[in-house]
């Protein structure tokens, strides 16, 4: 079931509003009656159970909260690609509880710039995902970045790559790289002049397997394969 995220009221203190959106879908989508439990959020890592009191106006109640770990500081950098798999790409890394997307762009980008109206449509992607999974925290969606730039800033820590030359990854290789910064290239790679940067930067890189990967399944390997080590690691 889905969560609803509530505004203004960082302790979910009774008695609870939610905003005209979120009401119409719990009572004109999921039908929700007097007495039904709902799950909230603050988007700060607080989940209550709460009871649906009234439906005119609609007013919940809170029986019950718990605390959710924020997500792991796991930075996933991804390309500006067509935009309907970047919104796939947003809508499984959100699931799958990453704490930040860096949007970059590359030598071979579909696209050097993103425009408000994609920017606001993956946003918007992004907290429906986090509604529908559960997640207590947003997921940031920074505004694109030159890779170069990237690479002067910060320090890209794994590269998923198809080259022969990448390396087995291992929970060593996260031993002290926080936060833990995921490249993937766009359609095509990346260009030779951009290996170079990367491997001036000192970058790690990984073999995501002997497949040709889209941007977005290899984003969300990446993404996954990280998560599962920082999830051994504690």
């Amino acid at each position: 079931m889905p969560i609803f995220i509530v505004k203004n009221n960082p302790s979910l203190a009774n008695p609870i509003k939610l905003d005209k959106d979120d009401e119409h879908h719990l009572l004109r989508v999921m039908r929700m009656k007097p007495g039904s439990r709902v799950t909230l959020t603050d988007n700060q890592g607080t989940l209550a159970l709460a009871c649906l009191d009234h439906i005119s106006p609609v007013v919940l109640t809170r029986l019950s909260t718990s605390q959710q770990p924020p997500p792991p500081p796991l930075v996933v950098c991804l390309p500006l690609i067509e935009q309907r798999h970047m919104e796939w790409a947003v809508e499984k890394i959100t699931e799958l509880n990453a704490g930040t997307i860096q949007l970059i762009t590359t030598a071979r980008c579909q696209q050097q710039t993103l425009s408000a109206r994609k920017m606001n449509r993956l946003e918007k992607v992004a907290l429906a995902a986090q509604k529908q999974s559960e997640r207590a925290w947003p997921l940031q969606i920074l505004d694109p970045v030159p890779l170069k730039k990237l690479l002067v800033a910060k320090k890209i820590i794994v590269v998923g790559t198809l080259s022969k030359n990448g390396q087995p990854f291992s929970q060593e290789a996260l031993i002290d790289r926080q936060p833990i910064f995921c490249l993937v290239g766009p359609e095509g790679g990346f260009t030779s002049e951009e290996t170079n940067l990367l491997e001036k930067a000192k970058a790690f890189t990984i073999n995501l397997g002997p497949t040709v990967l889209r941007s977005e399944t290899a984003a969300m390997a990446i993404t996954s394969i990280t998560q599962f080590l920082i999830f051994l690691q504690h």
